[in-house]
């Protein structure tokens, strides 16, 4: 097993004496809400997210509707769903494009929300914006009512790849919203990209295609406006979407293989470093002090409430989603009953693993005592005799308690997925004091 230097035992997961490893984990960035605003303008071909197109009189209908269920959510009286003793330390309103907001809606929205549950007077809030709706306007609206976030979906800054993508917007919003963003006085200024796009394989001549080259062209434009902060995805298409169903009948370019992709996300990882973006999770990258702290209470198993349709919340090892249909959120909410979907109480097995899961998508990693916790005493040893492990894994030396943590090698990070599965094979069933969280 490789091994880094070693952190001490103090440091940010450092916590007050009798908290066990988990809990100073989950407690460092949340609780947080999630308020799902499903509509957009047009659909994206290669979205899978529950989203909806409808005029001002459908979105007006519906903030009331979110009223209600904030409402609802606030007088709960079943303990599993009970968010009455939690200080919420952000707020992230996703979609569908929920800059189609308007500051009068938005202020609504935030009105309720603060008169129901408590917030940290540094809560980070942030709302995804489209560049095609989030104009200069709305962005100072949002900042004066109290937004310290937003984040823009650009995904291509590529013509040809934004039409491929039906995207609303063009090329050059971007940058023109960036600008207004900064004018309207946001200092943390997100941009998500995608790549691994249909038509970008490497050429097997050795000369990059055009396509190919857009992928550089676009991170290196991103990187031009200067974000505070870049996510950056590999596509993946669920089959009915229709960019999915285009690739099927050979109507668009085929999708690179794993090993070209595997390229496009090294230049991602050395752009980002060059132009001062730190990574600190397989798929997003930020200047010092501007990580999404939203996201990374769910990376830390953290607790979290989902306000809207198909929004899923988490409690205490109890995860919940509302339904996935507006007419039936709508429903639901007439009756005055919580628009519940599903519920699933988590196994100490299926809790310990997601830490794994989840933590190790952090280049932070996971702290060891938090293995001991959940598998008891020799499970780090056990991941450290697993040969197919050895190039994949790194340590803290000395392995002691405290801060000594494990995190994925630098080329792990592509093939993650096959790591974590390999993970949680080599530690087995849980067995140490996690049983009891």
């Amino acid at each position: 097993m490789r091994s880094a230097p070693g952190n001490g035992t103090t440091g940010p997961g450092a916590g007050p004496s009798g908290e066990t490893p988990s809990e100073r984990e989950r407690g460092r960035y949340g609780p947080g809400i999630y308020v799902h605003f499903p509509f957009c303008v047009q659909r994206c071909g290669y979205c899978d997210f529950f989203v909806v197109l409808g005029g001002d009189d459908a979105r007006e209908a519906y903030v009331e509707q979110l009223l209600r269920e904030i409402d609802l959510a606030a007088r709960s009286q079943d303990p599993r769903f009970d968010f009455s003793d939690a200080t919420f330390q952000t707020l992230f309103f996703g979609g569908g494009t929920p800059s189609l907001l308007t500051p009068l809606q938005m202020e609504t929205i935030l009105t309720r929300l603060r008169s129901r549950f408590r917030f940290a007077e540094d809560a980070e809030i942030t709302v995804e914006c489209n560049p095609e709706s989030a104009t200069a306007d709305r962005l100072r609206a949002y900042r004066e009512l109290g937004v310290n976030r937003v984040s823009f979906g650009v995904q291509s800054l590529d013509r040809e790849e934004l039409r491929l993508l039906d995207r609303a917007h063009g090329a050059g919003d971007a940058a023109r919203r960036m600008d207004d963003a900064r004018r309207a006085g946001f200092s943390a200024v997100s941009l998500d990209l995608i790549y691994g796009l249909p038509g970008t394989a490497a050429s097997t001549s050795g000369t990059p295609t055009e396509a190919e080259m857009r992928w550089l062209r676009t991170l290196e434009s991103a990187l031009a406006l200067q974000p505070d902060h870049l996510s950056a995805y590999l596509l993946g298409l669920e089959p009915h979407v229709p960019l999915a169903r285009k690739l099927k009948r050979g109507q668009v370019a085929e999708l690179p293989g794993d090993e070209d992709s595997a390229a496009q996300y090294d230049t991602l990882r050395a752009r980002t470093s060059a132009n001062g973006l730190v990574q600190y999770e397989i798929s997003n990258f930020a200047r010092p002090g501007e990580e999404s702290r939203h996201n990374q209470n769910y990376w830390l198993c953290g607790d979290y409430l989902g306000l809207g349709p198909s929004a899923h919340s988490h409690r205490r090892g109890v995860r919940w989603s509302n339904v996935k249909s507006l007419p039936g959120y709508r429903d639901a909410l007439a009756k005055s009953v919580r628009p519940f979907d599903t519920e699933e109480v988590l196994d100490p097995q299926q809790r310990a693993e997601e830490w794994i899961f989840l933590g190790l998508r952090r280049t932070e990693g996971v702290p060891l005592p938090l293995i001991t916790e959940w598998w008891g005493e020799g499970a780090v040893e056990r991941l450290q005799a697993v040969p197919a492990l050895e190039k994949w894994l790194e340590f803290d030396q000395p392995l002691a308690p405290g801060e000594s943590r494990v995190r994925l090698a630098p080329e792990a990070l592509f093939v993650s997925n096959t790591v974590f599965a390999e993970c949680c094979e080599a530690l087995g069933p849980v067995r140490g004091r996690g049983l009891v969280k």
